[in-house]
């Protein structure tokens, strides 16, 4: 009897993370896509327009905005309040442009991210695969690091974990991380957190979502620096 037990425990165990893979996936592979979608309409949004152009996009948001519900309710996800779509948004205003260093392997998402941070007068420096963020970062001074997480060569939290050890090891200043990725389940948040990083932003990208991480981030490295 014990045995039998112990056996639907184990099988109930195996179902149910079977269960997490399958929605994990499936938010990642809806959400890689919706980004580009969304995230042009609003890069697009910042553009002049006319009024009968700018209905159009807005039904294209409403619509992306929709299906983003919809995907949440599945995986189980909390959905954020959307607001309408306007062409001016709230970018952080530093007293020199950012230093921003994005690691994206997906050619969709670069274009994407660099239109809306160019919104604010930021042009990020891309790199294809983790260990390029490693390298570029050794190379250079950033106010923050974009990471994705699945990439090539080496993944967005081995990068935050090296690029760690590395502040430990050199005494350099610690560079903020955000995580910038369509892996948007609760406990994959606790996984990048204990990787380093400090921030999470779900894709498909809200631009007023990238532009409070990017305050962030800078409130963190003038503590870091005050401290």
């Amino acid at each position: 009897m014990a045995q039998d037990h112990r056996s639907t425990d184990k099988d109930r165990d195996a179902a149910e993370r079977a269960r997490r893979l399958f929605l994990a996936k499936l938010s990642h592979d809806i959400r890689t896509p919706l980004n580009g979608v969304l995230g042009m309409a609003q890069a697009m949004a910042a553009d002049e327009l006319s009024p009968a152009q700018r209905r159009r996009l807005e039904t294209l948001r409403q619509s992306s905005e929709d299906l983003l519900v919809i995907l949440n309710d599945v995986v189980g996800v909390p959905n954020a309040e959307a607001s309408a779509l306007v062409a001016v948004h709230a970018p952080p205003s530093p007293d020199r442009p950012l230093r921003v260093l994005a690691a994206e392997d997906n050619a969709v998402n670069q274009v994407v991210l660099r239109a809306l941070l160019e919104q604010a007068g930021i042009e990020p420096f891309i790199v294809d695969d983790g260990a390029a963020a490693v390298d570029a970062w050794q190379a250079s001074a950033w106010d923050v690091v974009l990471m994705d997480i699945q990439m090539p060569v080496m993944d967005g939290l081995s990068a935050a974990r090296a690029i760690r050890a590395a502040e430990r090891t050199s005494g350099r200043r610690r560079t903020p991380i955000v995580a910038l990725t369509a892996n948007a389940m609760a406990h994959q948040a606790a996984e990048y957190a204990a990787a380093g990083m400090d921030g999470v932003i779900a894709k498909p990208i809200h631009v007023e979502d990238l532009f409070q991480a990017l305050d962030a981030a800078l409130e963190l490295a003038d503590a870091d620096v005050a401290a």
